[in-house]
């Protein structure tokens, strides 16, 4: 058990569009706790309690509109304060030496105050903000401000244990999510709900230094709600599942397959979609104890590579789409060092 005290000066000077300048000083005590029990010497529980802040940025501190997309304009906030944040973990560990078998629980949570989030008007008529600046009709305008009423918990678990009679390791993971963000639209509070069920397994092999591979598969199912904007609630699925191999011959020849299924259901029409990535490297081992390799790896195969990702923020949200590269080659040569001068091994 003890505490810090902390003193943060944040400083920075804007010439244009007009000049500004901002000098804030932040201070905190933060507080922390530790306690460990040990039920026998392979089960533990260990409770962990620390506090920590986040600081705002010069951007956001800054008062300048940002009129890039006329549809979205935002400014800063000078008179924003310091998130400051307490953040709690029960963690369980319990071992079976002789069986090889683990288990590992956890609950966390953070509770955070003066949680920087956004305050969005939506014009329903022309406006006219500060400045001149002209807000249209249906447009936004979005500023950060200080909102009590941030938390984030989470529960995960996971047991580890081996399958001798295929010399594999298996691992069973599971956990649940909360989050609930504050927000205010037109001056009127919304709070998002997100709430996240996931469960998975990793199936992985120890068979021999020639022959390893792996199977793992993860799922997720979610739940967004908001409070003042029901046509923005939603509930979306995806998954990841995945196999890799690696083998080597006795004559030194390498084959290297990766594939991995993505699937993504509930995020709208063209976010909605499965797509499989397969990678496939071949090489063969050369020199003196096969310590080089030439290897041919083709990356997206089946070229259906893409990048798909949800962003759950206080009043909207937001699916993103990015160009990724696409199918090609990789030629490569490995030389592995296993010896150095000096070394107790024989030198070549």
């Amino acid at each position: 058990m003890g505490g810090d005290y902390q003193m943060a000066d944040l400083s920075g000077n804007q010439v244009y569009p007009r000049e500004f300048s901002v000098n804030k000083t932040f201070q905190n005590f933060l507080p922390n706790a530790d306690l460990n029990y040990k039920f026998t010497q392979t089960k533990n529980l260990r409770f962990n309690y620390r506090t920590s802040t986040n600081a705002p940025s010069i951007t956001q501190l800054q008062n300048v509109y940002d009129i890039t997309n006329p549809l979205f304009i935002s400014s800063g906030n000078p008179e924003l304060k310091q998130e400051y944040s307490n953040n709690l973990s029960l963690r369980y560990n319990s071992t079976n030496v002789a069986k090889s078998v683990n288990f590992f629980g956890g609950l966390f949570a953070t509770f955070t105050q003066n949680n920087i989030t956004n305050s969005t008007f939506i014009a329903n008529r022309d406006t006219t903000l500060a400045e001149g600046v002209l807000l249209t009709r249906g447009s936004q305008y979005s500023r950060p401000v200080n909102l009590q009423g941030y938390r984030s918990m989470r529960a995960f678990m996971n047991l580890g244990l081996p399958i001798q009679s295929i010399k594999s390791n298996l691992n069973l993971n599971g956990g649940v999510n909360y989050t609930r963000t504050p927000g205010l639209i037109n001056q009127v509070s919304n709070i998002s709900n997100n709430y996240a069920f996931n469960a998975g397994t990793v199936l992985s092999s120890n068979i021999s230094e020639n022959l390893d591979f792996s199977v793992s598969y993860n799922g997720s199912y979610n739940i967004v709600r908001y409070s003042i904007q029901p046509q923005q609630n939603s509930n979306y699925f995806s998954h990841t599942a995945r196999f890799r191999l690696n083998w080597i011959s006795r004559k030194g020849f390498t084959v290297n397959p990766d594939v991995t299924n993505t699937l993504y259901k509930g995020l709208g029409a063209g976010y909605d979609r499965s797509f499989t990535l397969v990678n496939l490297g071949v090489g063969q081992k050369i020199l003196k104890d096969q310590r080089g390799e030439i290897r041919l790896t083709i990356f997206d195969l089946l070229k259906q590579n893409n990048s798909i990702s949800r962003n759950i923020t206080a009043s909207y949200v937001e699916d993103n789409r990015t160009l990724v590269l696409s199918r090609y080659f990789m030629l490569t040569f490995t030389y592995n060092l296993r010896n150095f001068r000096g070394s107790n091994a024989s030198k070549n």
